[in-house]
Parts: C-alpha cells; structure tokens; sequence
C-alpha cells in the first residue's frame, strides 16, 4: 500500500481469535447457576424463618409486657380504693386531707389511661420491613 492512502479497519486483525458465545450452556453453566439459585433462596428462606422467628418472640414479649402492666394497674387501683375507704370511714382515726385524696385518685386515673395506651400502642404497632 502506498504511504498517503488510509487502511480500512476491517483489514486490521489482531491475530487473536474472536470468542463466541456458546449455543447451549453445558453441564457445568447448569450447575454453576443451579447453585447459585439455589443459594439465593437458602438465604432468602433463612430471612424469612428468622423474621419470624423475631415476631413470635416480640409477641410474647408484649404479652407477657401487657400482663405485668395489667396487673399492676389492678393492684394498684386496688391499693388506692383501700385508701379512699379507710378514708371515707375513718377506719382507726385514719384522715388524710381532701388535696392528698385528690392526687391519689387523679393518679390512679392517670395511670389507668397512660398505662393502657401504653399498651395498646406496643400491641398494635409493627416494624415496617425493609
């Protein structure tokens, strides 16, 4: 070729030989993806069973949360009744002024309300997944 004319690129070879895909995936191709397949739902699986596994803990969690609660709150009332009687009867010369028998019966109202919102809010609430 003389020096000022330009080669096309499809004479330009590299020497190597160009690699073609393959028709059909063989043996090891079917295997190599079997595995990785099967490995992807082995993990999504195990996820799974695990985030159950946590939501069944978390229930009995707040089950045994809300029965503690309850039974405070049972306990608790119980207590302050006792004092409003012992009170109102004067029960063994027992007084207490009308502000103290106030808080005790505002507390036990709030409680009452705080406690069980409490609750009901954990019950009734769940962790949005990812």
């Amino acid at each position: 070729m003389p020096p000022n004319q330009e080669t096309p690129l499809r004479s330009i070879s590299s020497g190597a030989a160009k690699a073609d895909k393959k028709a059909d995936p063989d043996k090891y191709d079917i295997l190599e993806e079997d595995t990785l397949e099967g490995r992807r739902y082995k993990v999504e699986t195990d996820t799974i069973r695990q985030r159950n596994r946590d939501r069944r803990a978390n229930r009995v969690l707040r089950g045994n949360y809300a029965k503690n609660v309850f039974r405070y709150l049972i306990f608790y009332s119980v207590f302050v009744a006792f004092v409003l009687l012992l009170a109102g009867f004067k029960v063994c010369g027992f007084r207490l002024s009308e502000d103290v028998l106030f808080a005790l019966v505002g507390s036990t109202a709030v409680s009452a309300i705080g406690l069980v919102a409490t609750v009901v809010a954990g019950l009734f609430t769940f962790a949005k997944d990812s």
